[in-house]
């Protein structure tokens, strides 16, 4: 190699074993979790829809109720316990729906955190290899190697 030439060094460093177990550590770990928000998620979905069907049932006696109450009497025996009967009921289904709400928003919520949790995890860095490569820029290499 003649005077003032430029020598170049390439390596292609790779992690260590260790570095490469508590990366595939950390991998498994947050893919756990997501499997386990995503069934948390999927429960609470699940949740969300049966206790909508609950509500729509009850909705459908009280406005049957409700349009049987329709010109009643207050007068008339046993009319006025419907009415109250008929308030308890309407409230019911409010908190229902509420329920039905709240329940379906967390289910969402877990089903968005599991996918994060599942998109966001590490790739695992390959095995370990290291190769190098000594040369003069433009010219023949003096040292090529793996190891």
């Amino acid at each position: 190699m003649a005077a003032g030439s430029t020598l170049r060094l390439t390596a292609t460093p790779s992690p260590t074993q260790a570095f490469r177990e508590a990366a595939l550590t950390r991998r498994e770990s947050r893919q756990f979790w997501s499997k386990v928000t995503l069934g948390t998620g999927v429960a609470l979905a699940a949740t969300a829809a049966t206790l909508s069907f609950i509500a729509a049932d009850k909705h459908d006696a009280w406005l049957e109720e409700r349009d049987a109450l329709d010109g009643a009497d207050l007068a008339d025996e046993g009319v006025a316990s419907r009415f109250r009967a008929s308030a308890d009921e309407a409230l019911e289904i409010e908190r229902l729906q509420s329920a039905t709400i709240g329940v379906a928003v967390l289910g969402a919520g877990a089903l968005a955190l599991s996918a994060y949790l599942w998109f966001s995890a590490e790739d695992v860095p390959g095995g370990e290899h290291v190769s190098a490569h000594v040369g003069a820029e433009g010219g023949q290499g003096l040292w090529a190697g793996s190891f």
